[in-house]
């Protein structure tokens, strides 16, 4: 009987040390495709894009436009998941030579999205800020915002008018707020939690004679598992010029972001910045460098990168423009989008109809997520990869 009763509490404690599965871990969902992404043509105002069914409150949607010349606020669009299968897309004013490059990311566990629409009956002339109350609260350590934004106007000097910064101010409170707001606007937007993540977040503001500012991370970082997610809004004496409120960010370090511009200003030509530096703890891993084009007329830059799995990883890109260049006609050479032409390059492209007259400096991450959940060991440490 002794040896049994050592037998079976041998077995528990076997049993009770054995890893589990995590329910936490952002695991992509590779069952229907894991990353999808294409490229759209905005010849009209709107355009649906067929896409494999997903789960909308699992996913979320990464878009950006290559400018066309002219550089128009018009240029900007919306990207919304708007079903299982839709992805819609919007502009401004229809220019067939702005071309979107979509991302759709959609996981089987671990991530929430919640989306929505602020119109430009909200967010209309002067209004500065808008607040949208979110349709359930979420954990401010584990979620940051994603948004975009178009107006109809086609004036070349009111960027800083659809450029707001996006900020999570409580669980419930998704804070929209823009320097100047001569223009309606319309701002699609959505709020991401992961539960694998640990988020940092903060606010600054760089001021009129600065070209750099950083931002300290407490706790530090792994930098390899956190990527950066951020919004930049320029002052309301910007009037358009893309090289004084386009902005750089970069994890420099364990401890460091570093936002950059190219050029600075007087009265007005400050910028402000809402961030979020999302450390991963289950198998996603980062990647980052950038990229400065050789000359304005350069259309294409490669980044060669460790090898990815490429139905698993997606890029997140920022950029800015060319040191002493102080013209408000720059929105198509500081307009690049960014995809993984292989599981080893990652290619970034402006418009073939930009005007080359301004370099760029693109600066990229890499995040490839997780295709397995965690395992829990027997003290209640995650394991992965």
């Amino acid at each position: 009987m002794k040896t049994l009763r050592c037998l079976l509490g041998l077995l528990i404690s076997t049993i009770a040390a054995a890893p589990s599965f995590s329910a936490s871990a952002a695991v992509i969902n590779t069952l229907t495709g894991g990353v999808q992404t294409g490229t759209i043509a905005m010849g009209s105002l709107t355009q649906s894009v067929t896409i494999t069914s997903v789960n909308p409150l699992k996913a979320f949607v990464i878009c950006r436009e290559s400018a066309s010349n002219g550089s128009q606020a018009s240029d900007r669009v919306n990207c919304q998941l708007n079903s299982a299968t839709t992805l819609t897309v919007t502009i401004g004013v229809a220019d067939a030579n702005v071309i979107v490059r979509w991302h759709v990311v959609e996981f089987l566990s671990g991530v929430s999205v919640q989306r929505g629409l602020v119109t430009t009956a909200t967010f209309a002339a002067g209004v500065v800020t808008v607040n949208v109350t979110l349709p359930t609260a979420v954990n401010l350590t584990k979620a940051f915002p994603l948004m975009t934004a178009t107006t109809a106007t086609t004036s070349r000097t009111v960027d800083e008018e659809v450029t707001p910064t996006a900020e999570l101010t409580t669980g419930t409170n998704l804070r929209l707020t823009r320097n100047q707001s001569g223009n309606p606007i319309a701002v699609a937007w959505q709020v991401v939690q992961i539960e694998s993540a640990s988020v940092q977040k903060g606010t600054l503001n760089m001021l009129q004679g600065s070209l750099t500012i950083t931002a300290p991370l407490s706790p530090p970082v792994d930098v390899a598992r956190t990527f950066l997610i951020f919004t930049a809004n320029g002052g309301n004496n910007v009037n358009g010029v893309e090289s004084r409120y386009r902005t750089t960010g970069v994890i420099t370090n364990s401890t460091t972001l570093t936002f950059t511009r190219a050029v600075n200003g007087g009265g007005g030509n400050d910028v402000d910045i809402s961030w979020f530096a999302v450390r991963m703890t289950d198998g996603t891993t980062v990647q980052r460098s950038s990229n400065t084009t050789a000359s304005a007329a350069t259309t294409t830059m490669n980044a060669a990168i460790s090898a990815v799995v490429t139905n698993r990883s997606v890029p997140f890109i920022s950029m800015r423009g060319a040191a002493g260049r102080t013209s408000n006609n720059d929105f198509d050479d500081t307009s690049w989008v960014a995809a993984l032409t292989s599981t080893t390059n990652l290619q970034m492209t402006k418009s073939a109809t930009a005007s080359n007259a301004s370099n760029a400096t693109v600066a990229w991450e890499v995040v490839q997520f997780a295709n397995a959940p965690n395992l829990i060991d027997g003290d209640g440490r995650e394991v992965f990869p």
